[in-house]
C-alpha cells in the first residue's frame, strides 16, 4: 500500500497539473493583441489628420483629429460601441465629452484609447483619438 506522502505527491502534482492546463486555456481565449492598424474611423469624419507613432519614455502615442457636424453623444457612442466589439473594454469614468478603453492581452504590453470630443464652434465637434502603447522593459 503506497504512504501517505507518495499519494499526496502524485494528488499535488496532478491538481498543479490541471490548474497549470486550466490558467493556460482561460489565457487562450484572451487576444494576443488587438488590430491597431484596423481602428475604425467614423464614417463622418471630415479634415482627418493622423501622426505617427512617437516613442516618448516607454509609451509609443498616436493621434487621429477630425472635425465632424455629428453631437459629441454620436461620435462617442460610435466608438464605444465599434471597440468594445473588437475586445477594448471600458476603463475609468465615462462623461460628456470623452471615453477610455484598454485592450487587455496576454501581458505586456498594454493597450490605452482615448476618445475626447469638444465643440470650438456651434455645429461643429472636434474629435481627438490617442492610442498609446506601453511596453515592457
Amino acid at each position: 500500500m503506497p504512504s501517505f506522502y507518495f499519494r499526496f505527491f502524485w494528488w499535488s502534482l496532478l491538481m498543479l497539473a490541471s490548474l497549470l492546463w486550466s490558467t493556460h486555456a482561460a489565457m487562450d481565449l484572451l487576444p494576443k493583441q488587438p488590430d491597431v492598424q484596423q481602428l475604425p474611423t467614423y464614417p463622418r469624419a471630415q479634415q482627418l489628420e493622423i501622426t505617427s507613432p512617437q516613442l516618448v519614455g516607454f509609451v509609443y502615442r498616436s493621434m487621429t483629429s477630425f472635425e465632424t457636424v455629428d453631437s459629441p453623444d454620436r461620435v462617442l457612442a460610435f466608438y464605444q460601441n465599434e471597440l468594445i466589439d473588437a475586445g477594448w473594454q471600458p476603463r475609468f469614468n465615462k462623461n460628456d465629452t470623452r471615453i477610455r478603453l484598454g485592450f487587455i492581452t496576454r501581458g505586456c504590453p498594454y493597450y490605452y484609447l482615448g476618445v475626447r470630443t469638444s465643440q470650438p464652434r456651434s455645429h461643429q465637434t472636434h474629435v481627438e483619438v490617442q492610442l498609446i502603447k506601453a511596453v515592457c522593459r
